[in-house]
């Protein structure tokens, strides 16, 4: 837009459109017009040439750039085929290996069934009365009431058990019975057995003895059921542990 239709635009008062338009007539007027009309279109020139130039200014940078993803890719396609390579020769031998150990776990197995079909019967018998006596634990459950002073002269109930100790006591006996396990599996002369099932009977005397239960019995020669524990045989074979004080 011109400056005489901008000022046509401006509905202004006739006269004072008048005196614009001869205003902007002015030589001085147009020669300020003018150049700024010229910096404006050397701006212009300026912004197409560096359009122009610009497919040029970049043509290496994507050249460069479309090379190494080329190449990238390529390496993409490469690392793909040899995984896939890899997987497929894999399998046998994640197979093979899935067989070496089935096998090394039934050797494992067998020799342990050797090795407990030949142990030292009185650590059988150790696990066994401790399995009983983990069943006489639960007979002594207890409950009782304890009575304190409350507000304005009352008092205070609170009911309490000894299943703490209970369960302490049991576990002290599947730990026991579990040591037995692994004894098992070792090769000890007699009198070493010996030694270690005396050291298991003692080991678990503190947790039976809240319950007044006492551990099997370690001799020389056998293990013995402790004093009042009695096992026995019913029907369907099922166990049952006396409940006469131990």
């Amino acid at each position: 837009m011109n400056l005489k239709n901008l000022v046509k635009s401006l509905r202004l008062a006739p006269e004072v459109q008048t005196d614009l338009e001869k205003l902007i007539q002015l030589p001085e007027i147009e020669r300020v017009i003018d150049a700024a009309r010229d910096r404006e279109l050397e701006q212009r020139r300026k912004l197409v040439a560096e359009l122009k130039g610009m497919p040029k200014k970049f043509a290496k940078a994507i050249a460069d750039a479309g090379e190494a993803a080329a190449a990238a890719n390529a390496r993409i396609d490469v690392l793909r085929k040899q995984l896939r390579e890899a997987e497929v020769a894999a399998i046998p031998l994640m197979q093979q290996a899935y067989g070496i150990s089935l096998k090394a776990e039934g050797a494992q197995s067998k020799l342990e069934d050797e090795l407990r079909a030949s142990c030292d019967p009185r650590i059988v018998e150790f696990k066994r009365l401790c399995s009983f006596i983990a069943m006489a634990a639960l007979e002594r459950t207890e409950y009782w009431e304890e009575k304190g002073d409350g507000w304005h002269g009352s008092y205070s109930r609170t009911l309490r058990t000894n299943i703490d100790e209970i369960n302490a006591a049991r576990a002290a006996l599947a730990t026991a019975r579990n040591e037995c396990d692994a004894l098992m599996l070792q090769a000890l002369r007699h009198e070493e057995m010996t030694t270690a099932l005396q050291a298991l009977a003692v080991k678990i005397t503190p947790a039976l003895a809240t319950l007044s239960l006492k551990p099997p019995v370690v001799e020389a020669d056998d293990i013995k059921a402790p004093l009042g524990l009695r096992t026995v045989a019913a029907d369907n074979g099922k166990v049952f542990v006396a409940t006469a004080p131990y």
